[in-house]
């Protein structure tokens, strides 16, 4: 995400632990220092000229987050039925293609998490995993997103996950600049 201008400095020894993030760009800044450039840039950047994400951080940026302390909620239940399964709220784990570069249980960590959390998932088609692999892990809560020619085209498994890919899947502009 480009939420914030990149940082000068790689490595800033008070930003070590992952507990004393209190924000996306102490996240980036942890990412930024522990990763290769080429695969920062990659988790980090978007498609093309990365018009989209520039868009969707400025439309996220008019909202704001006013929390409400000592307001009593009884029985609030965010559960939601997705194609026959029970969601814990409505949400999915997004597909982010080559997760193992980021961590080493890649997809199927990102599965445990998203079974924790009691939500679904979707595998990018241009994961390190396989999607048995990856729903064995989910319990079964997992679609494959297409970004090839048919974007349409979906596999899905338990759960249905829509995904309308980029045409060109590495045309990103990041990827270029690092010869990919």
């Amino acid at each position: 995400m480009l939420l914030s201008s990149p940082v000068a400095v790689r490595h800033n020894p008070g930003m070590g632990k992952l507990e004393r993030a209190v924000n996306i760009a102490d996240l980036r800044r942890m990412g930024r220092a522990r990763l290769p450039a080429v695969v920062f840039d990659y988790l980090d950047g978007a498609a093309g000229q990365e018009h989209t994400l520039r868009d969707n951080v400025r439309a996220f940026r008019r909202w704001g987050f006013r929390p409400q302390h000592g307001v009593e909620i009884k029985n609030l239940d965010l559960s939601v039925t997705v194609m026959g399964q029970r969601l814990d709220w409505p949400a999915l784990a997004a597909p982010i293609g080559y997760s193992a570069l980021m961590h080493k249980d890649g997809e199927r960590g990102t599965a445990r998490a998203a079974r924790k959390a009691g939500i679904g998932g979707i595998l990018s088609t241009i994961s390190g995993a396989r999607l048995e692999d990856v729903a064995a892990t989910s319990c079964g809560r997992v679609g494959i997103a297409s970004s090839g020619p048919d974007p349409a085209a979906i596999f899905v498994h338990d759960l249905l996950a829509v995904f309308l890919g980029e045409g060109a899947l590495l045309r990103r502009g990041k990827n270029i600049e690092h010869g990919l």
